[in-house]
C-alpha cells in the first residue's frame, strides 16, 4: 500500500470514529425502530460487583425508567451532570410517581465504585465497556471543547484539571479503561413494557437534556413527550431577565 493510500485510509477511519451532527444521517431525537429496542433490551450491562444485567431488567421497577448514557469516566463535564441530577430529584421522589433513573457508562466496571464517590451519584450505575449499546441505540462520536454546557459547575479548563487530577488518584491502569474519549451519550426514556417512548442522543460532548429537563421528563404523568433540546451557557437566560 502507497502512503497516500495509506493516508487516505486513515483520514477515512478518523472521519468514521468522529461521525458528528453534520452526518445528515444523524437525528438527535429520532426514537429508535422496535426492531433495534427489541435487540438493545438483550444487551447486558455490568454492574461494580462484575455481575451482568440485561437493559430489560433495568426497567421492569417502575412505569417508565430514564437511561442515562454518560462519556467516558474522567468527563469531568458527565460528573457535573450527574450531580446536578442527584441535586435537584432524587429516587424517592421519582419512585413516587412511578419513575425510576438508571446511569450507564462506556468504561470498565471496575471505575464504578470509584465514580460514584467523585460524583455523589444516587442512582443505580452500571457499565458498557464495549460500548455496543451505545452503538445500538445510535449514539455518535465527536468532541467540542469550545462551549461551557449550562450543567458545568467550572470552567473548562477547570474541568481538564480535576479530570487529569482524578486519572493520577485511580492509577493510570485504570484510567486507560475509563471509555473512549469521544464517545458520546444520550438520554433514553423506556416504559415497563419494554417500548423506547422519548429519545435524545449528544451531538457532540456538551449535549446532554438538562438536568432539570429531565426531572419534568419524568415527573409528567405520560411517558411521551417532544423532546428537548440542550442549551449551553451562552443561550441560557441571564438571571437578571
Amino acid at each position: 500500500m502507497s502512503e497516500v493510500e495509506k493516508k487516505d485510509k486513515k483520514k477515512d477511519q478518523k472521519d468514521k470514529k468522529n461521525k458528528d451532527k453534520t452526518d445528515p444521517a444523524f437525528d438527535a431525537d429520532a426514537l429508535p425502530s422496535p426492531e433495534v429496542v427489541a435487540d438493545a433490551l438483550q444487551y447486558e450491562v455490568i454492574a461494580s460487583d462484575d455481575s451482568k444485567h440485561a437493559l430489560s431488567s433495568l426497567i421492569t421497577s417502575t412505569k417508565r425508567t430514564c437511561i442515562i448514557f454518560i462519556r467516558h469516566f474522567f468527563c469531568g463535564l458527565c460528573q457535573d451532570y450527574i450531580t446536578n441530577i442527584c441535586k435537584i430529584t432524587s429516587p424517592e421522589e421519582l419512585a413516587a410517581n412511578e419513575s425510576s433513573l438508571v446511569f450507564i457508562g462506556c468504561g470498565d466496571p471496575s471505575l464504578i465504585s470509584f465514580y460514584v464517590k467523585e460524583t455523589g451519584c444516587t442512582f443505580p450505575l452500571y457499565a458498557d465497556p464495549s460500548g455496543g449499546l451505545y452503538d445500538k441505540l445510535g449514539m455518535i462520536r465527536g468532541l467540542n471543547w469550545n462551549e461551557k454546557p449550562e450543567y458545568a459547575e467550572t470552567s473548562l479548563p477547570a474541568n481538564i484539571c480535576r479530570s487529569m487530577s482524578q486519572v493520577v488518584r485511580a492509577g493510570f491502569k485504570k484510567a486507560s479503561k475509563a471509555g473512549e474519549i469521544n464517545r458520546n451519550g444520550g438520554e433514553f426514556v423506556f416504559t415497563q413494557d419494554g417500548q423506547c417512548t422519548w429519545a435524545h442522543r449528544m451531538p457532540d460532548s456538551i449535549g446532554h437534556t438538562l438536568p432539570q429537563q429531565i426531572k419534568e421528563v419524568m415527573m409528567m404523568t405520560t411517558p411521551t413527550i417532544a423532546p428537548i433540546m440542550t442549551t449551553t451557557m451562552e443561550d441560557a437566560p441571564s438571571s437578571s431577565s
